[in-house]
């Protein structure tokens, strides 16, 4: 019997940890990289094409023919060799295509992360208020049980009583806005995470002014690992293939052959023979030489299309940089330290109020700016998080705030 217990006991303590799971936002951001089907989409993308390049490396197959005519039966056999140079330059420009599609999922993995730590700030902040509405409404629940304690002989009571009771039902009206807004918010970043249930708690770092690394090294990084900038340096590369390859496509593949022709006739005298042959084109009026002209261009395009983006990149960040800067302030004028004191100071106010030495106007004017207060401090936060998400993508690498709170 008592083995039974430990095992009853064992198995719901397990069951209860299972469905209890705590999530730290670099465990979520990873389960994202790995969970989420447009990256694994990408992902095999890039893979189909790596394949496509090895093929490239292959010879052509060898051809047999055999034939028979007049008592001579015919057999002979046939291999192209390609053109020093010709399959390296086919698999340079297919491995390049095969980086291009790589780095648009690193890019889209990126993106990913971006998204999700945008959505799982917001999940969290409405957490955060969730608790906060639970703690109000106790707070003035308590008042209406106070008001209702005493005698209401007059207008003023009564009155008090009544904005009580509808600031209260005002709450309870945001409380199940947060709780379906919050759901929706899960429900947007589960499409990544691929989650049975919702965690307990996230635990995330409230965003300072030590997250930030400064504005040069920001550009910096961006111009060196911007997914778009590489994707662009790939391209030059690769019409860089396509030029050597056609400069040398029209190049004779020599085709080596052998036939044995056998006399099969027992009337004739005829002999059995043997040859070998050899076959090349000449690249007499076709040298490829328009295509060669048609690669230039390319490269050049691509060239002057990565001086653009480049340009564009950097306008692009330093408008993100200044949002951010911006976001980073207003933190400081609303930092999220000051919630626990704002509670305090509530608390204490509810107390004066019961005593008689805070007057109802005051003490519901203050209910209501000190929670205006916090919905700034966290929504400050929430902004603050996709401005610094929106820099990441930028940058080409998702770097997580280090301030922790």
């Amino acid at each position: 019997m008592a083995k039974f217990f430990i095992i009853f006991f064992s198995l719901f303590f397990c069951s209860t940890f299972a469905f209890s799971k705590d999530y730290k936002i670099e465990e979520l951001l990873q389960l994202a990289e790995q969970n989420s089907a447009n990256i694994k989409a990408a992902n095999y993308y890039a893979l189909s094409q790596k394949h496509l390049a090895n093929q490239q490396k292959y010879w052509n197959n060898p051809s047999i023919n055999f034939g028979s005519i007049n008592s001579q039966n015919t057999y002979g056999v046939s291999q192209t060799i390609p053109f020093f140079g010709k399959l390296q330059n086919k698999y340079d420009i297919e491995e390049a295509e095969f980086r291009i599609l790589e780095t648009r999922k690193n890019n889209t993995a990126l993106f990913v992360k971006a998204e999700v730590f945008s959505l799982l700030y917001r999940y969290q902040a409405l957490k955060q208020k969730i608790e906060l509405a639970k703690k109000r409404l106790d707070r003035l629940s308590s008042v209406d049980k106070y008001l209702r304690g005493i005698a209401l002989n007059s207008p003023t009571k009564r009155a008090q009583a009544r904005i009580t009771k509808d600031r209260i039902k005002l709450i309870e009206r945001d409380l199940l806005k947060y709780r379906n807004e919050a759901f929706q918010v899960w429900n947007s970043a589960n499409i990544f995470l691929n989650l049975e249930d919702e965690p307990d708690k996230i635990v995330l770092n409230w965003i300072d002014d030590k997250s930030y690394k400064g504005r040069q090294f920001l550009i910096d990084t961006a111009i060196e690992n911007n997914f778009d900038l590489k994707e662009q340096r790939l391209l030059v590369k690769k019409y860089k293939s396509e030029l050597a390859f056609s400069k040398i496509e029209q190049m004779p593949d020599v085709n080596v052959s052998v036939t044995r022709e056998e006399n099969t006739s027992a009337t004739l005298n005829g002999r059995d023979s043997t040859g070998v042959g050899l076959s090349v084109s000449i690249p007499l009026f076709n040298r490829n030489q328009e295509k060669t002209v048609s690669a230039h261009s390319k490269i050049n395009a691509q060239k002057y299309e990565l001086e653009f983006r480049t340009n564009q990149l950097i306008n692009l960040i330093s408008n993100d940089i200044n949002e951010f800067e911006v976001s980073l302030k207003l933190t400081e004028e609303f930092p999220a330290t000051s919630i626990k004191k704002i509670l305090t100071n509530l608390n204490q106010a509810n107390g004066d109020f019961k005593r008689g030495v805070l007057d109802f106007t005051t003490y519901i004017e203050l209910d209501s700016q000190e929670y205006q207060m916090i919905d700034t401090v966290i929504d400050t936060q929430v902004q603050v998080a996709n401005s610094y998400a929106g820099l990441m993508t930028k940058i080409g690498n998702f770097i997580l705030p280090e301030n922790e709170q």
